[in-house]
């Protein structure tokens, strides 16, 4: 699947099967596991091959990339909490999870 951005609030995946479009405020967050990157909404989950990297240059500032393996939409953050010194996971609805480093949640707050 290849990832464009239209009018900077829709996703657009490409696919050999069809064309889907994703709000951009309905992403909670993109997660990259085993060499994929999966988008995923309070309802819904997409992969693409596409990289963090790739795809962070496209998104709008209220995404962050909270960790080496996450990027994550900060208007949709209902939870903080620490997991170590160094790593905290933030907390979406849906009860879904990403980690968010220290670094990061200081810039939040």
């Amino acid at each position: 699947m290849t990832i464009k951005i239209i009018d900077n609030n829709k996703l657009i995946l490409r696919s050999k099967s069809g064309i889907r479009f994703i709000s951009l405020q309905e992403i909670l967050y993109f997660e990259r596991f085993n060499n994929m990157t999966y988008i995923i909404t309070s309802d819904d989950e997409f992969h693409t091959r596409n990289s963090l990297k790739s795809i962070e240059k496209l998104l709008p500032k209220y995404y962050k990339r909270a960790h080496r393996s996450f990027i994550i939409n900060i208007n949709k953050i209902s939870e903080l909490r620490m997991l170590n010194t160094n790593v905290y996971e933030a907390y979406f609805p849906g009860d879904k999870q990403a980690l968010i480093t220290k670094e990061i949640v200081g810039d939040l707050i």
